[in-house]
Order: structure tokens, then sequence, then C-alpha cells
């Protein structure tokens, strides 16, 4: 069962003082940090401040069960989108209510949301406009739309080096048979329509398509189809091709629909059918490290300073926050408007 929103809580200071060691004074509480403790995620050994992990720790032995949302230098924006209805809504981190938000459209299918440098929110759509739809800053008006074959319905977008955007599009080949198939339609900066294709003979299913999208160093990855993914690997090329490299995914029964990398090059997708999180390390032939999570999530993304990331809580009907890489769960942020429409992505910005 998927934990609810965290509510705020008041705990006696004498409590806290206490267990922690630390007087009470201000907003803060007058915690006083701890040394650096380090986690290895997948051989990659990074520091996590501890000193509002172990206050978690302490207070929850007690049955309180807080979330204390980290202290930023400035807030950092993160977009939380729907599957239909209102198509998504803003957030300025650490605060949980919405800064902005969409208002409805109908018969959109929103199935992920990508963002840019320059704060600009991208959503693949399937609806009565298909196609990848650009939104300016702070849920602003639309800024640009790139075209999919007509029978495409988008996935997933990511972007690579100058600003060429990668866009998976879902293909139905028979709909009598239920087979799909799946291709990457590369736009370089400018372009609205396909400038090139990536295709491979595998991505195509029988009852099951393509999953998600990523990129990194110069590669694009593709999951697919269902239970026993597997990825489809090709060079973020400006030029067609029809053939990949395949790579079997080994501990992960259900891939989500985002697939993300952290500097070190360790990738971070969604479980959906185990309600986790898979990181696996470079390349990403190995068993990964899973995380269990506050619930199904079908896209995940960091921050891009890496600290924190952020999973669509389908359930539940939220986004929520973890620490990176140790995973710990922070916080949620709840989304306004009508409860049946899940949440399908999130982005921080940059996407990353």
């Amino acid at each position: 069962m998927s934990m609810p929103v965290s509510k705020s809580a008041v705990v006696h200071c004498s409590v806290v003082a206490t267990l922690l060691l630390a007087g009470c004074g201000g907003s803060g509480g007058g915690l006083a940090p701890t040394a650096d403790k380090f986690y290895s995620v997948a051989g990659v050994v990074r520091p996590l401040s501890s000193g509002l992990a172990l206050q978690r720790v302490g207070v929850r032995s007690l049955g309180l069960n807080l979330r204390f949302p980290p202290k930023r230098s400035k807030p950092e924006t993160l977009y939380v989108s729907r599957s239909e209805g209102e198509l998504y809504d803003g957030f300025k981190l650490p605060k949980t209510k919405p800064f902005c938000e969409t208002t409805f459209v109908p018969e959109a299918a929103v199935n992920s949301i990508a963002t840019t440098s320059d704060g600009d929110v991208w959503l693949p759509v399937y609806g009565s406009t298909t196609g990848i739809i650009a939104y300016a800053p702070g849920c602003g008006a639309q800024t640009a739309l790139l075209s999919v074959p007509g029978n495409a319905d988008p996935v997933g977008v990511v972007f690579g080096s100058n600003q060429t955007a990668y866009g998976l599009a879902l293909l139905l080949y028979s709909q009598s048979s239920y087979t799909y198939g799946g291709a990457v339609e590369v736009y370089p900066k400018g372009a609205s329509s396909p400038q090139f294709e990536y295709t491979d003979p595998r991505l195509t299913s029988y009852g099951f398509g393509v999953d998600a999208i990523g990129i990194n160093k110069g590669k694009v990855y593709v999951s697919c189809c269902g239970g026993n993914p597997f990825l489809i690997v090709f060079s973020a090329s400006k030029r067609s091709q029809t053939h990949g490299k395949k790579i079997q995914l080994q501990g992960v029964v259900g891939a989500g629909g985002s697939i993300s990398f952290d500097k070190a090059g360790n990738m971070i997708m969604p479980d959906v059918f185990n309600s986790e999180l898979a990181i696996l390390a470079p390349p990403y032939t190995g068993t990964p490290t899973t995380y269990r999570l506050q619930g199904t999530a079908w896209q995940c993304g960091l921050n891009p300073k890496e600290t924190e990331l952020a999973c669509a809580n389908q359930g539940e009907l939220t986004g929520d926050i973890y620490s990176y890489p140790s995973m710990t769960y922070e916080y949620s942020v709840q989304l306004s408007g009508y409860s049946s429409y899940q949440p399908f992505g999130v982005a921080f910005v940059p996407s990353h």
C-alpha cells in the first residue's frame, strides 16, 4: 500500500533534543549538521549529508514518521504531468503546492514529460493534436510542435547535443493482431518534422510496445517491450538507422516510462511491476541495485545537482521526492484538479 502525502507535525522540543542532542530554535529546529557519510550506488561512491537523514531515523523510531523537506539555496522547478486532463502542474520545491497548472485539455493523452535548459516544457501528446508539444515556462503558451508519423503515438522525448530532439514513437502495425512497433524520430535544431529515423525489427512486439527513451554519451537507448524488457541502443547520429545493439535487462520485470543517467553513467529506470527503482551500472548487463518506491512510478528524473530524484506516484496522485543516491524518501508534492487523472511524468528543469 502506498504511503500518503506527508503531513506536517509538531514534536515537543525536549523529545527532539533528547534524541538528536540538539536544541530547538527557528524554523529549522536548531538541528546541528553532522559529518558527511558516503553511499555507494553501482560502484560509484558519493557523499550525502547525513544530518537530516539521521534526524529522520531518530524521529521515525518513535513512530512519528515525519518528513523534512531539505533546505535549499534557491527553489528548484519541478513539473509533474498527468495521463490526461490538466496536462501538468509546476512546483517550486520545497513547496508542495503547485505554482502553476494548465487548464483542462480534452482528448489529450500525455505519456511523459521533458524540459530544456530554457525552461520550456515538452509533452508527447496523443489526441486531437498529436505530436511532441512545447510550452513556455510556468505553464505558458504553446511554443512548438514536432510532428510524428501519421499512425504514431509519441511516447517520450530526450534532447542531445546541439539541441537535437529524439522522439520515441509507438507504431500500431496491426490493430487486429495487436502488433506494435517503435521508432526514434530525430529532429535537428529548428526542424518541426523528423529528418532521420532509427528502427530495429526487435522493437516489434505482440501486445506490447516501446516503453521509454534515454540518451547518454552519444548513445540513444530504447526500452522494450513489457515483461522481460530489453534495450536497443543506437548511435546518436544524423543519419537513419535500421539496426541497433541489444542489451537484455537483468532483474527488471517491467521497464517504466523513463531512462535517465547520472554523471557517472549509471542508468536509472522505474520497474513498474515491482514499484521499485532499478539502478544499473555500465554496461547495463548486470543485476541492478533496486530501491522500494512509495508507489507505482512510470517516470522518474534527477535534479541537475543529482542530489534528488522525483518519481510520479500513480497510486497516490503525487510526485515523490527522494534523496539521491541513497533513495531515502523525503516528501511529496500534491497535484491539483481531478484525482482520476494519474501522474505519468516528472521532470526537473532541465531534464536530467
